[in-house]
């Protein structure tokens, strides 16, 4: 017999509970990575993949009427795939709302607490606390410090894409204005 209840969506609280618990130790810290990895890596794949479709649609190379046909989906496409980058980016509207902006904000904010507990960490050793813990705490921030890098990249890769794909927009469009006259 199956269970069929629906699953509750969490509280803040309960995520930020659950977040702590698994970056509690170094496993959970590793895996918390890892996915945020993975999760990077299907947002590739399924920009790759929407590339892919719109390469096949470009380079059909059929009858007229068929390529006019083609090349309006294949605007169409970019023209939704630009929409969505410029979301993301914050294009659309003023950068900072962006979710890379966003995120770029985030990581700011990261940085300076890595910083403020490496500096607690040096002030620790200096008056002779435990050097085990200065270090693991040191340790930590310098993974963090980390994570916040490979964030950053991410980004940066983000809005070289939707700068890619608006220069390819504007050139289709282009196109399109000759082809009609």
């Amino acid at each position: 017999m199956s269970d069929a209840r629906s699953l509750t969506p969490l509280s803040q609280s309960d995520y930020d509970a659950i977040e702590a618990a698994v970056m509690e130790t170094a496993r959970g810290r590793w895996f918390m990575a890892e996915y945020a990895k993975r999760n990077r890596q299907a947002d590739t794949l399924q920009l790759l993949g929407a590339i892919g479709r719109i390469e096949r649609v470009v380079g059909l190379g059929v009858q007229e009427t068929s390529r006019d046909a083609s090349l309006i989906e294949a605007a169409a496409l970019i023209s939704d795939l630009r929409v969505d980058l410029e979301r993301i980016s914050g294009r659309a509207q003023e950068r900072s709302s962006g979710l890379a902006a966003q995120i770029e904000r985030a990581a700011g904010s990261i940085l300076g607490a890595t910083e403020s507990i490496q500096e607690v960490a040096w002030n620790l050793r200096e008056g002779g606390a435990e050097t085990a813990l200065c270090d693991r705490l040191d340790r930590h921030a310098a993974e963090a410090s980390q994570a916040v890098g490979l964030v950053d990249s991410v980004v940066q890769r983000i809005d070289k894409i939707a700068d890619t794909i608006a220069m390819l927009d504007s050139s289709l469009r282009a196109f399109g204005e000759i082809a009609r006259d």
